[in-house]
């Protein structure tokens, strides 16, 4: 038999500030929209399951610089005052492996060896 699952809801930051949720590991995201003026996302969760991830997410405007290759695109919000918000998920799994790869990929100093 399937356990029970339930939508809850999470009350994302303001643009630009990353906010850690503690979920069960088996969460899945089902919606981000808005709600009384503010961006909100709502996951469908086991509440009997043990806590076991954090999950970092962040808000960003269109035209901002800022996303990187371990963001991961979860939905796009239009706001009642017309602003369009774009929700991401940050995989620090995914960025550890590309900082590691970056790391490893630096010039050898011919002279003393170091890394530039």
């Amino acid at each position: 038999m399937l356990p029970d699952r339930v939508v809850f809801k999470y009350l994302l930051p303001p643009p630009g500030n990353f906010v850690t949720l503690h979920l069960p590991a088996s969460y899945e995201v089902v919606h981000a929209g808005e709600q009384d003026g503010r961006v909100h996302m709502w996951m469908l969760v086991d509440p009997r399951e043990v806590v076991q991830s954090s999950v970092e997410f962040i808000v960003v405007g269109t035209g901002w610089n800022q996303i990187k290759p371990w963001w991961f695109h979860i939905q796009t919000v239009c706001m009642s005052d017309g602003m369009v918000w774009h929700v991401f998920q940050i995989d620090n799994n995914y960025r550890k492996a590309i900082e590691d790869e970056e790391n490893n990929a630096r010039v050898v100093c011919r002279n003393c060896g170091c890394k530039d």
